[in-house]
This record gives C-alpha cells, structure tokens and sequence, in this order.
C-alpha cells in the first residue's frame, strides 16, 4: 500500500476508496502469489487495529476499514480463478473495487463457460460428447470434441477431455 510512515491512518484510510487491489497490497499486477502473501502479512502486522493498540475511535475506526479492505484485496487477488475475473473487469468497472461474492460469482462462471463451451455450436458438440462417452461410444465422443474444438479452439477443456476420450481415460 502506498502508506507513508508518517501519514495518518485516517488519512489512508480516506484514500482506500481509490486504490485497486494491487495498490492496496503494494504489488504489481504481475506478482505472484507469494510477493501477495508476503506483502498482505507485513501490512497485516503494521497495520491492523490489534496491533496498533489504543487508538482513539475516528481512528480505530479507519484502522478497522483499512483491515477489511487488506482482507478483501487478499482474499480476491489470492485465488487464481477470482483473480482472473478482478483482472478482466478491472479495465471495464467504474472502481477499483470486486467484492469477494462478485468475484466467486465470475470465476464460477468463467470456469463453467470453460467446461460447458463459449459458443452455443461448441456447447451442442461438447453435450453430444459427454452422451456418447456416457453410452461407451468412444468414436463418437471423439469425432464430437474434435467439432467442438474447430468452434471453440482455445477451449483447453475440450482438447482435454478429446485426449482422455483418445487414451480410454474418460
């Protein structure tokens, strides 16, 4: 967080609004799970309302907001699924802001649209495949994915489970 030795908590607390998540945190966008880690645990110890002992109440209560708002940082950018989506819609939203349930809610969705198929063309393929692996039709499923696949060929899902349908594994 981009938090000066000397700068009020209220102060920063008042500036929270127009952070992102990575400022929050104090890391790039590029860093990795562990520099998030380790930058929400030193700003946990300096900056949390327990370990800041007795504040008066305007304070605590920024301490407090400044707490939540680490929390919520890490909690989305610490999964990559949440962060994934935080990332694609940090470009489009108004805020810097994904509360945690947004975020859960995105990622499932992003990561059903993936198993289930972008494309209403790729989804038709991908149901025709599962049914045919359901009745032992290996041959079938195969030729399904491979449709599948020319819809949507970015799918990794699909190209997955047409080598499992390949190597008998599914």
């Amino acid at each position: 967080m981009a938090h000066e030795e000397g700068e009020p908590l209220d102060a920063l607390a008042r500036r929270l609004d127009g952070l992102d998540y990575y400022e929050v945190l104090g890391v790039p966008p590029t860093a990795t799970l562990a520099v998030i880690r380790r930058a929400y645990y030193a700003l946990c110890r300096r900056l949390h309302p327990d370990a800041l002992g007795a504040l008066p109440e305007p304070v605590r209560a920024g301490s407090q907001r400044i707490a939540q708002r680490l929390n919520e940082s890490y909690c989305v950018l610490r999964d990559p699924g949440r962060r994934r989506a935080y990332d694609g819609a940090r470009g489009e939203s108004d805020g810097p802001r994904m509360p945690l349930v947004e975020a859960q809610r995105e990622s499932a969705r992003q990561s059903r649209q993936a198993h289930t198929g972008h494309t209403p063309q790729g989804r038709q393929y991908a149901e025709r495949a599962l049914a045919c692996l359901r009745s032992g039709d290996r041959i079938g499923a195969i030729r399904n994915f491979q449709t599948a696949l020319t819809f949507e060929p970015g799918n990794e899902h699909f190209r997955r489970r047409l080598e499992e349908a390949r190597t008998g594994v599914a």
